[in-house]
């Protein structure tokens, strides 16, 4: 049997598992036995890996209220200051989150949206959009709703931003994306 395990494939010979446990007959025992290895397997993986933040904004006074509560909570925060920068660091890092301001310099973070769109390497990273702009050309609308989350700056503080940050990493959690594939058996 194969189950995706945190990104995993796994090779999983139910047979051996049920005689090694004496489960031998009872599928639905290994079953549940390898439910919980999954969750468990997900869960280490989880938790060992640090989550890269990408944040992008131009405000280096907002950046650097942000960073400390960000850090501190364990992610590993990195900055850029411009659409070019973010993109630049995007495609370079591969981070886990996108936090992303939609009026910069160089490039707005509408453009940086529309071109990680169609860009399989980072059209799976999730944005959060933190912007004092509150309303949008209606053009840009669907990009904007592809968003994991629409912060305005008004009403936003670090606390609500890690929370933010903390739901979208639990989410991920639950989706569990396959991301490598590997193999291993118990005998």
């Amino acid at each position: 049997m194969t189950i995706p395990v945190a990104g995993l494939r796994c090779t999983i010979n139910t047979k051996c598992l049920e005689s090694k446990l004496g489960a031998t007959g009872r599928p639905a025992v290994a079953q549940s036995l390898l439910i919980s290895l999954r969750y468990l397997v997900n869960l280490s993986k989880l938790m060992s890996k640090r989550k890269t933040i990408l944040f992008a904004d131009d405000d280096k006074v907002l950046l650097a209220a942000y960073l400390a509560p960000l850090q501190n909570a364990g992610y590993e925060v990195i900055t850029a200051y411009d659409g070019l920068e973010t993109l630049k660091k995007l495609f370079l890092l591969v981070p886990d989150l996108l936090i992303l301001d939609l009026m910069m310099p160089s490039l707005e973070g509408e453009h940086v949206l529309k071109f990680i769109s169609g860009k399989s390497q980072v059209a799976k990273i999730p944005v959060i959009i933190l912007s004092s702009k509150c309303s949008v050309d209606v053009r840009d609308v669907p990009l904007i709703n592809s968003a994991a989350k629409y912060l305005t700056k008004q009403d936003c503080n670090p606390s609500i931003l890690l929370e933010a940050v903390r739901e979208q990493f639990a989410r991920e959690f639950q989706e569990t994306p396959d991301r490598m594939v590997s193999t291993f058996e118990l005998n």
